[in-house]
């Protein structure tokens, strides 16, 4: 996915975790964000598997802004997979947790943890144009060029697959919560 897409995506995520703001923390549909002391911890993660776990759901992918994805590193063996390097420079799988995947990624905003289901019970990005590539050649110019363009839509249809944690401190839900790039 481009670094637009993963914007969207995680503009989308905070949207639904903003909506879970003054919900029940037991809601039968929303998954209320955890406020949780850096750094983050083994106990703080299985608390947001718990949540998304608790609508009967397994939890397939965290997502971490870089910064926060340090405190991982300081974990032992015993608490996460690590991936190769070789592995990690190919797919940007950072290592698994429980059997969830971990990623890292920049438009993720710092103090953010998205804890997300399986993707066939989370949501759907349907393509209303597929990826088309137009040639777009000067001849006269001697140069040879592409137009390529896509038209996607995001829709997260089970909001009781997200949790959002955020980390005290780190989050700044003033600054628009999920800005990314920091």
């Amino acid at each position: 996915m481009g670094a637009a897409e993963d914007g969207y995506v995680f503009t989308l995520f905070d949207a639904v975790a903003t909506a879970a703001a003054g919900k029940a923390s037991n809601d039968p549909v929303y998954n209320v964000d955890i406020a949780i002391a850096a750094p983050i911890d083994i106990n703080s993660m299985a608390d947001g598997f718990g949540q998304v776990q608790r609508h009967d759901l397994s939890v397939a992918f965290c997502f971490f802004n870089p910064r926060d994805y340090t405190d991982l590193l300081k974990w032992t063996q015993q608490n996460i997979d690590r991936e190769t390097q070789r592995k990690l420079l190919k797919t940007g799988v950072m290592g698994y947790l429980w059997g969830a995947t971990l990623l890292q990624s920049r438009k993720v905003g710092y103090g953010c943890v998205y804890i997300l289901a399986d993707a066939e019970f989370l949501g759907v990005i349907p393509e209303r144009i597929p990826l088309t590539v137009m040639s777009a050649d000067r001849p006269d110019l001697r140069q040879i060029g592409f137009s390529i363009f896509e038209n996607l839509g995001f829709l997260v249809f089970n909001p009781s697959g997200v949790q959002r944690l955020t980390v005290n401190g780190r989050f700044n839900p003033a600054a628009g919560g999920n800005i990314g790039e920091n």
